[in-house]
């Protein structure tokens, strides 16, 4: 056994070794500066891509892949704004919502709403939180191998992997900080009313005891013996005026008041409904109700971590209703009485003033589900959610560690990071200079020296441009239409050029990206520079589409090694590597996946993004699949589906064989219906595939056989006879035909588009069993180069042709089950 110091000498070897070896490899330095970053195999591919990047091995290169979403919280989460409560789900770039320290923070992001597993967290005040999984905590964690207390970053699922010495905890969030406002009723009066107040009128209810104090407010007279009414001059209008009469509540000006102005309503609301124990401990009371939870939601606001709990208020021994008490603990030095009895108890507490009354301790943590729900970015990182104005952490991107690797490596490199708007570059600005000041990345790069915190020299510390000390590097962090003046780019990120769908399908937007990219960034490039761009595709239209269209991309699919492609890039062209959500096409060495699976399956599994593509498959292709298509010159309109077959009279076949290694085989099942008056054609299933013939051969056997098919046809041409042969041996009861098809393609697929429209119908969930055969059909252009393969529409306009004698197109019916339009 090691001791002590061999122990700490054997650690001391190790960390060396990781520092020597995060100056050469991007990955091992992402690991060593960001300790719970665990890669997956996909992590091991594309790291190793980034890290050619870095050593100047490929000069431009699009990385496309889906998000790993998980720092989300439930689309309902209320979040206290500078405009009132919203929903979690509403918050959109521009609102203000409260930080850590209790001051404003701009949204600057919104993930848009999605369906997501999330855990209950479990305070031990009896109040809880549904949060992400993977969502961040800023705790306070207490170990039992160490001494003292630790603030760690971690997710919802490691909270509880380690064992702590005491539960961990978040710190209370500091008074909520907001300018003082003109409020119509002055809130030390509004809250007395709302505590001993008579709900018809501005009248107050007070015992002979407190009667020299509120006889201040206004005239006094006693109606019984030590029982007294203070009528308030003016009061009784001021309230019906703001639907106060007969509706008890705090208006949302006054939690939205400063914070003098919250202590004056929270005074009255004490001095009238408010007591102290003999510890010191106060609590308001009232009838269960709504105001009772804005009185919790008040203390919060001025940040005192308040509980509240429920008990039946009885009368002789009857139940006359439910109370509710609001408790918590104010420090001595807290005023939170005008009436100076009461705060008397609370400057001679015994209990003493410890911190544990500024802390939320976590108990546990409970699976919840799926729910809808979203991740924000904010400004700053952390932001205060729920009604117990909980301090959490906004989602964290992936753009932080390469530019910090590649200063380390080429510090005197001028590096630029853009993206849709400044304030989110400048946050990824803020991010990198956080890592370029932990102790691992100094130990790794002890050579660059950034201005810190504080610096008051000559060279440039701001938000938007950032100078090293002692070399002539630099970084700049602007929005799309926002200079780059000064010198020139030698490395250019654009990481997230549009912000969402919206934005993303904007012709005005999609242009003004462009022209900036062509008269600003492109301009200030020198033959060396570098490029790299990485967004979410939401258009056919966007930068990385009209790239494509001038043949300057070039994608990786695996088919020869990265090496042999990057050595017959032009200097002017762009490696393009697309990590989609769902395999698609067969194994190879960048993504050696089976087709439809997962690329990270215990965040996404096959089963959730299956489900999500059902819910809109055009933005599910753009935002897990990286390929967005423009409706617009699409040959197909939207297909008919059916949710239940109807009765056929016989089931047929149709197979397009493929003609070249990279063509599709396509072969289609479909039904013809019995009823005499249903012109469709009805399509049960489809093997769509690349595989050589050794496979499809037996799978056009199989689907044949298992769907009972009685006829099918095979086009002969290229070997489709020995094909078809080969399946005429194989089938149990199917007559099998074939021809050669001797018209050019694509003039009869144009012409018969339309009947192909109106005819085959479709499974409603076609999309999810057969989404590479969906995927080829709606998006088939009417501009035949645009498209890469007609294999599925070839075969589907033979089956029209092959039927078109017997079946008469006419104004469609719509039988039971059929969906227009889907």
């Amino acid at each position: 056994m090691l001791t002590e110091s061999e122990a700490l000498e054997l650690e001391q070897l190790i960390y060396d070794k990781d520092i020597e070896e995060s100056r050469e490899d991007l990955l091992k330095f992402t690991q060593t500066t960001f300790t719970k970053f665990t890669p997956s195999d996909f992590h091991y591919k594309f790291y190793d891509i980034l890290n050619r990047f870095a050593n100047k091995e490929i000069k431009n290169l699009i990385v496309s892949a889906p998000p790993q979403h998980g720092k989300l919280l439930p689309a309902n989460t209320p979040v206290l704004t500078t405009k009132g409560w919203k929903e979690h789900g509403s918050l959109k770039s521009g609102d203000y919502v409260f930080g850590q320290d209790g001051k404003p923070k701009k949204v600057i992001g919104n993930s848009g709403v999605y369906e997501w597993n999330v855990d209950r967290i479990v305070f031990n005040d009896g109040n809880s939180m549904l949060a992400a999984k993977e969502h961040l905590w800023n705790l306070e964690v207490e170990y039992d191998d160490h001494k003292g207390r630790r603030t760690l970053l971690m997710e919802t699922q490691e909270i509880f992997k380690r064992r702590h010495r005491r539960r961990p905890y978040i710190k209370c969030s500091p008074s909520i900080d907001l300018p003082e406002r003109k409020l119509p009723i002055d809130p030390y009066i509004l809250g007395c009313w709302l505590g001993d107040g008579h709900s018809r009128q501005g009248v107050l209810t007070v015992g002979s005891e407190d009667i020299d104090h509120f006889s201040k407010l206004g005239e006094a007279r006693e109606v019984k013996t030590g029982i007294y009414r203070v009528l308030i001059k003016g009061l009784s209008k001021s309230l019906r005026l703001n639907n106060l009469i007969l509706n008890k509540h705090i208006p949302e000006e006054y939690l939205l008041s400063s914070t003098e102005q919250r202590l004056e309503l929270l005074r009255g609301l004490m001095d009238t409904d408010g007591c102290v124990d003999k510890r010191g401990n106060a609590e308001f009371t009232q009838m269960k109700g709504v105001l009772a939870d804005q009185v919790h939601i008040l203390l919060r606001s001025l940040g005192f971590k308040s509980r509240i709990k429920t008990y039946d208020a009885k009368l002789e021994g009857r139940k006359v209703g439910v109370k509710t008490r609001v408790l918590f603990n104010p420090n001595r030095t807290d005023i939170v009485f005008k009436l100076a009895r009461k705060q008397a108890r609370v400057s001679n507490k015994t209990v003493g003033d410890r911190n544990d009354k500024y802390k939320f301790f976590i108990s546990g943590i409970l699976p919840h589900g799926y729910v809808q729900g979203n991740c924000i970015e904010v400004e700053g990182g952390m932001y205060l959610a729920g009604y117990d104005l909980i301090p959490t952490h906004n989602s964290e991107g992936s753009s932080r560690r390469l530019p910090a690797y590649i200063v380390g490596k080429r510090p005197d490199d001028k590096i630029a990071l853009v993206s849709y708007a400044a304030t989110k570059a400048q946050k990824f600005g803020r991010e990198i200079m956080g890592i370029m000041r932990e102790k691992q990345y100094k130990d790794i790069f002890p050579q660059v020296q950034y201005p810190e915190r504080g610096y008051t020299g000559a060279k440039a510390n701001t938000n938007e441009n950032r100078e090293s000390i002692n070399s002539i590097g630099s970084m700049k962090f602007v929005g799309v239409s926002g200079p780059l003046t000064g010198d020139p780019v030698d490395v250019l990120i654009l990481d997230d050029l549009y912000k969402d769908w919206e934005e993303g399908n904007s012709p005005v937007t999609q242009r003004k990206v462009w022209d900036w990219y062509i008269s600003v960034a492109d301009s200030r490039l020198n033959n060396d520079s570098q490029q790299l761009i990485v967004f979410t595709r939401w258009s056919e239209e966007d930068l990385i589409a009209k790239l494509e269209a001038k043949n300057l991309v070039v994608e990786w699919n695996g088919d020869e090694s990265v090496d042999d492609l990057i050595n017959k890039l032009r200097p002017d062209q762009f490696l393009k590597i697309n990590y989609r959500a769902l395999k698609e096409g067969e194994p190879n060495d960048y993504d050696p996946r089976e087709p439809g699976e997962a690329l990270w399956p215990w965040k996404h599994s096959k089963f959730k993004l299956e489900s999500t593509r059902a819910k809109d498959a055009d933005k599910f292709d753009c935002l897990y699949q990286g390929d967005p298509v423009n409706k617009e010159g699409l040959m197909y309109s939207a297909f008919k589906t059916y949710n239940q077959l109807p009765e056929s009279k016989m089931r047929k076949n149709y197979t397009d064989t493929a003609d070249t290694g990279q063509d599709y085989l396509c072969s289609i099942n479909y039904d013809l219906p019995l009823s005499s008056i249903d012109p469709h054609l009805y399509v049960t299933d489809v093997l769509y595939t690349q595989k050589p013939m050794e496979y499809t051969e037996p799978a056009t056997i199989k689907i044949l056989n298992s769907n009972k098919v009685n006829k099918s046809r095979i086009e002969s041409n290229n070997g489709g006879r020995g094909f078809a042969r080969v399946v005429e041996k194989g089938v149990k009861s199917t007559v099998v035909e074939w021809f050669h098809q001797s018209k050019n393609k694509q003039a009869r697929i144009y012409s018969q588009s339309a009947t192909v429209n109106k005819t085959l119908v479709f499974p409603s969930d076609w999309h999810i069993r057969w989404p590479e055969f969906y995927k080829a059909v709606t998006k088939y252009k009417k501009l035949f180069q645009a498209n890469k393969h007609d294999d599925a529409p070839d075969a589907m306009t033979g089956i029209v042709e092959t039927e078109q004698n017997k079946v008469t197109v006419s104004k469609p019916t719509k039988p039971k089950g059929l969906n227009f339009g889907s």
